[in-house]
């Protein structure tokens, strides 16, 4: 229940955003846009120290920037490789051109990576599988309908079907909930890595740059790999 929840939130905000948007002119929904980005950027930097700063026995150390390392450089060598973010883009821009709905893959991009990175995302419906509790998923809901008509406001249509990957992530995980072995150390690596994708996410949005964020995406499977491989040793 707490899954579908989460996804009609997602589309009902994204819906309310492209409502209020019609009454924001364009320089103005540039402008908000960027300063999306610079919070997004502060907020992707701060989740990814909390995963990657501990204090132990009173004393700061680090962990995972190794990991964090070859991660993000393979998971850029695959993308590459494969022109991910070209794909993407060029089926962006026949989305698009069919039915008239601007810079739809830079809202499903965004809104996809914002919702579905996090930690709500995996325990949220894992919890619900097999305890029957959701509400970890009602919070989580209550987070991205806000969310959702922020970026619906200023990125549009693309936000709305970003719903789909996200309910596709989270009925996964609820299916296969009695049959995971999702270690803490697995579950916060693969948030770091997807935390540093979300930081890519801000500079694109500020203006700050241009980082083909779809090559990065396989990075968040290194993680995985690399737990199962340590599992087996």
């Amino acid at each position: 229940m707490g899954v579908f929840i989460n996804v009609v939130a997602i589309i009902i905000g994204g819906l309310l955003g492209i409502l209020f948007k019609r009454f924001i002119n364009e320089d103005i929904s540039k402008r908000i846009l960027k300063y999306l980005g610079v919070v997004v950027i502060v907020l992707a930097l701060s989740w990814a120290i909390s995963k990657t700063i501990i204090i132990k026995d009173g004393n700061l150390t680090t962990n995972g920037e190794l990991l964090l390392i070859v991660s993000i450089v393979l998971g850029a060598i695959i993308g590459e490789i494969f022109k991910i973010d070209d794909r993407l883009n060029n089926l962006s821009s026949k989305l698009e051109n069919k039915y008239k709905i601007k810079g739809f893959m830079s809202g499903f991009l965004a809104a996809t990576l914002l919702f579905g990175v996090g930690a709500m995302t995996v325990v949220g419906p894992i919890e619900e599988a097999l305890l029957g509790n959701n509400n970890i998923l009602l919070v989580k809901s209550g987070l991205d309908f806000i969310s959702s008509i922020i970026l619906g406001s200023t990125l549009g249509y693309g936000v709305i079907f970003s719903s789909i990957p996200i309910f596709i992530v989270e009925i996964t995980f609820y299916l296969l909930a009695p049959y995971l072995s999702i270690s803490t150390e697995m579950l916060n690596d693969i948030l770091l890595v997807g935390y540093v994708i979300i930081f890519t996410i801000g500079i694109n949005l500020s203006g700050l740059g241009k980082i083909k964020t779809g090559n990065l995406l396989p990075s968040m499977l290194i993680p995985i790999i690399y737990h199962l491989i340590l599992n087996l040793l």
